[in-house]
């Protein structure tokens, strides 16, 4: 698998199925790892925000979510045929992901984590779920990281999804990952209300062409500040870089 460069954030040439064979062998390694899914918010905050790029630069491996960045990937020969969303990515991942390998969740509520955990299981019943945890949305300083990390290993799980929102999640993985002796943490974003059932995919058309955002704004319009901001820049910066590689 090629690692190419975008933006500076070195984003993976993989395929799901490439991308779930990797985790499983980072799952059986004597020291933890941090698994990224990076779309254009993740990659312009990266770019203007020297700490968050110094948090990305943590993770083992870090995958294009979006389709804007798979298009200019694609640009660098990178040969891929889609992104690799992490909502779709932890569906896909929990039903091959089978018991002895445990599972553990962080984020969301006892609601959305009990519709998960059905959801889950009935794609796959042979899935083995070791535990939950629900961190409140506010700064986490050095101790609740570690009394979290604590709760989590606890349970000597193999994979630990994060679903605390882009930026955040990849923080706290950072700051969680010294604290484990082995595992994967995830950063999935939104996989949670999606894999319940809570709120509904963007349909394959809108996904394709990078719609995805636009289909969130109308389920949640408190994102468009985010979406406008974010995407802009995220063109902006990009424009800028192909200018400097024309000439």
């Amino acid at each position: 698998m090629q690692t190419i460069p975008l933006l500076d954030t070195p984003l993976l040439a993989a395929t799901y199925q490439e991308g779930i064979d990797l985790i499983r062998q980072l799952a059986k390694d004597d020291r933890p790892h941090a698994v990224a899914f990076a779309n254009t918010h993740l990659v312009a905050l990266a770019k203007t925000d020297p700490s968050f790029r110094a948090t990305l630069n943590q993770f083992s491996a870090i995958f294009p979510d979006g389709q804007p960045l798979v298009k200019l990937l694609n640009k660098n020969n990178a040969g891929l045929q889609e992104r690799v969303y992490g909502p779709t990515f932890m569906q896909l991942a929990t039903e091959q992901l089978s018991r002895p390998l445990r599972h553990f969740f962080v984020g969301g509520d006892p609601q959305t984590s009990y519709l998960l955990q059905a959801a889950l299981l009935r794609k796959n019943p042979e899935l083995s779920l070791c535990g939950t945890l629900y961190p409140p949305f506010k700064p986490w300083g050095p101790d609740d990281v570690a009394r979290h990390s604590k709760t989590i290993a606890n349970q000597n799980p193999d994979f630990i999804w994060v679903a605390l929102g882009g930026g955040n999640q990849e923080r706290w993985i950072a700051a969680a990952r010294p604290h484990f002796k082995h595992g994967v943490l995830l950063g999935v974003g939104n996989a949670f209300k999606l894999l319940s059932g809570e709120e509904k995919f963007a349909p394959q058309w809108m996904q394709k062409h990078c719609l995805t955002w636009f289909y969130r704004t109308l389920q949640s319009p408190k994102l468009i500040p985010r979406y406008l901001k974010f995407n802009s820049l995220f063109l902006l910066l990009a424009l800028q870089d192909h200018r400097k590689t024309k000439h």
